[in-house]
């Protein structure tokens, strides 16, 4: 069983598929976060990816130096001058551009920027990184019980 799918007419592009390393979410393997201010270690910690999850977040002590200086401002000014932040699954990296970790709500004609990657006070023993919709948006998600994994493809840009 397959689900949610992946609509095979779109002729995605097939980053990668990874294998579930724990069942209580669809688990895999987190080698390293990197941003402006270098490499985060995350070691130790899983990547669950989540589809009920809007955004990405995992304990302060891992996104603090990762984020640290990137400013989204509320006015959607200076997106586009944001950096490149990187996820790595196994050996697989993932490049998500500012227009993708950063979330613009428009109500009423208003627009508004807002990060779609936070740190949170967690328990020390919260090994996790929670991998929501902002990272599945440019990398569509296929789960696979059948074969107790997890693919990525490339969405078009």
């Amino acid at each position: 069983m397959t689900m949610p799918g992946i609509d095979a007419d779109l002729n995605l592009e097939v980053m990668a598929t990874h294998n579930v390393i724990e069942e209580t979410y669809w688990n895999v393997e987190f080698a390293k976060m990197t941003g402006p201010n270098g490499v985060v270690d995350t070691t130790g910690y899983k990547a669950a990816i989540d589809s009920g999850t809007s955004l990405i977040m995992g304990p302060n002590s891992l996104f603090a130096p990762l984020l640290e200086g990137i400013v989204v401002n509320e006015d959607c000014s200076g997106v586009d001058a944001l950096p490149d932040i990187t996820f790595t699954f196994d050996t697989t990296d993932y490049v998500l551009k500012a227009n993708d970790y950063v979330l613009r709500e428009t109500i009423l004609d208003q627009t508004q920027c807002i990060m779609g990657i936070m740190g949170a006070e967690l328990p020390s023993d919260f090994m996790y990184v929670i991998v929501g919709d902002v990272f599945m948006r440019p990398f569509p998600t296929m789960f696979n019980r059948d074969t107790n994994t997890v693919t990525f493809y490339k969405a078009d840009e």
